[in-house]
Order: structure tokens, then sequence, then C-alpha cells
């Protein structure tokens, strides 16, 4: 799929538009691995975000870097 977007046809349908704008309709297993991968990189962003969070409270806690 090549990490385009999913896009749910009006019959509830998962589809793909190419470069060209062609429609291509895709399996329940492709679309339950773009939804799979598409969580997965949120919990990262969150991991990461909270991580950084916590790292800036410990040096604000602590004094600073110097």
């Amino acid at each position: 799929m090549n990490n385009k977007e999913v896009f749910i046809a009006k019959n509830g349908r998962p589809y793909v538009k190419d470069d060209n704008g062609k429609v291509k309709f895709i399996s329940s297993a492709e679309w339950e691995q773009y939804k799979r991968t598409k969580e997965d990189r949120t919990v990262m962003k969150w991991l990461v975000a909270g991580i950084i969070s916590v790292l800036t409270l410990y040096v604000v806690y602590n004094g600073g870097l110097v």
C-alpha cells in the first residue's frame, strides 16, 4: 500500500487512490494492517512525547543542565 491513505467508500469497502486518481479497492487484511500501522505510529508518538516530558521535568527539578 506504500503508506497511502485509506478511504472508505459509501458501500463500506476500503480503497486507496493512486497518483493518477484511480481507485483500488483493498482487502480486509490490507485494511487491518493499515489500521494497525497507524495505531502503532500514534502510540509511538505519545510514548516519545511522554519520555521527553519526564526528562524535561527531571532536568527542571534538578536545577537545570548546569
